[in-house]
């Protein structure tokens, strides 16, 4: 099977199914605040940084699938530009806060200085970074969508 073939038959409905996934991924680095933070409770954090940052890295290499030609598909990433912004200012957020500034992922959700006093997990610290390398790893995923001739 030639490459070209491969990206037709296979490559470019992989790819559109990564981008989908892309969406959601996308959309969980933000919207992990809405946890209650009962007691100092950390799980969303964790769930997002072991279940949905590995299927996030599945659904970037699925995307990449579909870059470099000319395709239809790369309609399907429209939606990430406005979601990376967001999903960006908030990986900051914590980066800044939690991974630099010692805070517990509670205070800086809620805005409750008190979840300081709350022991923060040993991986609270990485998930700021972490989720920002997914949001590069993903922009450089549109970049090569809709530039594809681009040396990056």
């Amino acid at each position: 099977m030639s490459e070209n073939n491969f990206k037709n038959s296979i490559g470019k409905p992989l790819a559109g199914t990564g981008l989908v996934a892309l969406w959601l991924s996308a959309f969980f680095v933000p919207i992990v605040e809405i946890s209650t933070c009962t007691q100092g409770s950390e799980d969303a954090w964790l769930g997002s940084l072991f279940v949905f940052f590995p299927v996030s890295l599945v659904a970037v290499g699925l995307a990449f699938l579909g870059t470099g030609a000319p395709t239809r598909i790369k309609w399907l990433s429209l939606p990430l530009f406005g979601l990376l912004p967001w999903a960006a200012y908030i990986a900051g957020k914590y980066i800044l806060g939690t991974t630099l500034g010692g805070n517990h992922l509670c205070a800086l959700s809620t805005g409750e200085l008190g979840f300081n006093s709350y022991p923060s997990s040993w991986w609270a610290p990485f998930w700021g970074p972490m989720q920002l390398i997914f949001v590069a790893v993903t922009a450089w995923c549109l970049i090569r969508y809709w530039w594809p001739s681009s040396n990056c």
